[in-house]
């Protein structure tokens, strides 16, 4: 009940943590601001299917909040090192460790008044319940940001937003696209419930995929701020071991990187 969860709260801020080296850290692929707080809450709406959406079928019983750790060399070996096993566009590359984490289901048939919930003063919190949300969700999903060139910071009119479902087995589906108005920014609302990926593609530059957008839920408010490159070309040639020209092969560019020393796919 929501006096236990209070007391794991309580427990959660007795954890001594560094405090960031950047304060913008990715949750659920949405860029949030730390302010200083070494730990973090995030609060969902509860679902009674979450076992299901979230991987945890094999519990019997009802999951109500989760607690999360990194072991730092673990994380640094999987995300920082050029040995590492994601890819460069994971919003976890190159970043620091995420803070100590409780993520909690409130509302519905749930035990955890989230009115009740007292948060100690070193915790964030990130409210990711559909009441919170600074558009409506009631009728779907809503992805909102704005569009910027990386090298210049001016906004990119113009350009196609797409929303990406998610299919299996690893492939994706165009549900939603708009395009950026004068200003850079653009707006996607009425979103079905899904797990999905942004892409962003305007000419002159080259296309960007940005995260996965969770809205498992169905009524899940994403924001981001997005930075476009200029396309540039890359010539060569492909020969074998003794250096005669091979023909046909097909060449990509995979893990590539942006200017801000990010990944960029």
């Amino acid at each position: 009940d929501t006096a236990e969860f209070n007391a794991a709260l309580e427990k959660l801020s007795a954890i001594r943590a560094p405090r960031i080296a950047v304060r913008s850290i990715s949750v659920d692929g949405g860029a949030y601001i730390m302010d200083d707080k070494p730990l973090l809450l995030v609060a969902h709406d509860y679902d009674e299917d979450i076992n299901q959406k979230d991987g945890w079928s094999f519990l019997e019983e009802r999951v109500d909040w989760t607690f999360t750790i990194w072991v730092a060399e673990e994380f640094y070996r999987s995300f920082s090192s050029p040995m590492g096993e994601y890819r460069s566009d994971d919003p976890y590359n190159h970043q620091p460790v995420p803070p100590p984490r409780i993520d909690v289901y409130v509302g519905g048939d749930g035990p955890i008044v989230w009115e009740d919930v007292k948060v100690p003063p070193n915790v964030r919190v990130i409210d990711k319940r559909a009441a919170a949300a600074p558009v409506d969700v009631s009728s779907g999903g809503a992805v909102r940001g704005n569009l910027f060139d990386m090298a210049t910071h001016q906004v990119i009119a113009g350009a196609d937003v797409m929303v990406m479902k998610r299919i299996k087995p690893r492939g994706l589906e165009e549900t939603a696209r708009t395009k950026s108005d004068d200003v850079g920014a653009f707006s996607v609302l009425g979103i079905p419930e899904g797990y999905y990926q942004i892409h962003i593609e305007a000419e002159g530059y080259a296309g960007r995929s940005f995260g996965w957008y969770d809205n498992r839920s169905g009524h899940s408010f994403h924001d981001l701020d997005a930075l476009l490159v200029s396309t540039g070309s890359l010539r060569g040639q492909v020969v074998d071991t003794q250096g005669n020209p091979v023909s046909g092969v097909k060449v990509e560019a995979r893990d590539s990187w942006g200017i801000d020393g990010l990944g960029y796919e």
